[in-house]
């Protein structure tokens, strides 16, 4: 028997393309790198953050589309989590996946979450358990091989549609530079529910990780076929720097001769070279014009 999991749609899905990035980044074909770059346009990140990627708040205004939010997990709350774990305080659950929404991309703590809602570590797991089997949260591990020293084992945790966690964040797109932290950790959250989605129909034996070191050196992503390791890294920015690449080249070092390749996901409009090693700097469109 096979289970299929419904994601909200993708932004290529949305668009109509093919959806081709993630295999295409696998393969190392994602074009060569250009001497000189076209100025980027006006960002279209914002909105496609906000708006997420349910079907039908797609199809509202901006404030329709916040009370669509609201009005879909008031519904779960009601309904599916009494259903699915028999918890009666369905309103707990859904504080903490308003404060999950305040802290998507990063590391998680079950027990700072505990705290701010009043209840032990072990409720609040049990209540993220609860969040992850109506697909609406992701726990993100942490990579790591067997010979890697002073890794982060902590898990990262990720709202899996942006659009709902932008209206639990209260987060629009008018906030994109007064908030760009908060939108930042937003956009690794949107661009990791893209790759996973995207992993269904490119290669379903694909895993998600990312990486974090005792000196705080990160990669956003990390996606592992077997013993194979490839590293994404995920800004804001409409430019990039060769100090960018230095979470990739430090997991390049982890994984050894594993290592696969890498790239920096950034608001630019070019390909570009990010550093010595091979690694290339590729606008975020390409997850959904390819």
């Amino acid at each position: 028997m096979e289970c299929l999991f419904l994601q909200p749609l993708t932004e290529a899905e949305k668009q109509e393309s093919q959806g081709a990035f993630l295999g295409k980044f696998l393969t190392g074909d994602l074009g060569e790198p250009l001497a000189a770059t076209a100025p980027p346009g006006p960002s279209t990140l914002p909105g496609r953050l906000v708006a997420g990627g349910y079907p039908e708040p797609s199809r509202r205004s901006p404030p329709r589309a916040r009370q669509w939010h609201r009005q879909y997990l008031r519904s779960i709350i009601q309904r599916d989590i009494h259903d699915v774990a028999r918890i009666h305080d369905g309103d707990q659950v859904g504080r903490l996946l308003e404060m999950l929404a305040l802290r998507t991309g990063e590391l998680l703590n079950v027990s700072s979450l505990g705290c701010g809602l009043g209840i032990d570590r072990q409720t609040a797991e049990r209540y993220l358990a609860v969040l992850e089997k109506l697909f609406l949260v992701r726990r993100l591990p942490a990579w790591h091989s067997n010979s890697a020293k002073r890794l982060v084992k902590t898990p990262k945790v990720h709202l899996c549609d942006s659009g709902l966690a932008a209206t639990l964040a209260g987060l629009q797109p008018d906030d994109w530079i007064a908030e760009r932290g908060r939108f930042g950790h937003l956009l690794e959250s949107f661009v990791v529910q893209q790759l996973v989605a995207q992993a269904g129909w490119t290669d379903p034996d694909l895993r998600f990780h990312h990486y974090r070191d005792k000196d705080k050196v990160e990669v956003d992503c990390v996606i592992t076929r077997g013993r194979k390791v490839w590293g994404l890294e995920i800004k804001t920015a409409a430019s990039v720097r060769p100090t960018d690449g230095r979470g990739l080249r430090r997991l390049a070092d982890q994984a050894g001769g594993n290592y696969q390749g890498g790239a920096l996901l950034y608001d630019g409009a070019s390909v570009l070279r990010l550093d010595q090693n091979g690694h290339l700097a590729v606008p975020l469109r390409k997850l959904w014009e390819l």
